[in-house]
């Protein structure tokens, strides 16, 4: 499998088996994507520990989590602008 796949989740995915495919990686993030495979948010373990600690329900989506635009960068981009 494309590691990049293998960092997606696509919604809706329960925040449980979200959390079971971050542990997975072990990469600390995950990318969601929609049914189309387009970005909608990243997801850290912070996340997942945060939305825990509110009191949500390990089986609600991980739609429920606060919205977060993704940054993207062209892949001619150049790391200074994006990181810097």
């Amino acid at each position: 499998m494309n590691p990049v796949l293998r960092r997606c989740a696509c919604l809706p995915r329960p925040l449980g088996r979200g959390l079971a495919r971050l542990n997975q990686t072990g990469r600390g993030i995950l990318l969601v994507v929609d049914a189309e495979g387009r970005l909608l948010r990243t997801v850290t373990d912070g996340d997942l520990r945060r939305a825990v600690l509110a009191g949500v329900n390990a089986q609600a989506p991980l739609s429920t989590l606060p919205a977060q635009a993704p940054v993207v960068a062209d892949e001619a981009a150049s790391a200074e602008p994006c990181c810097g």
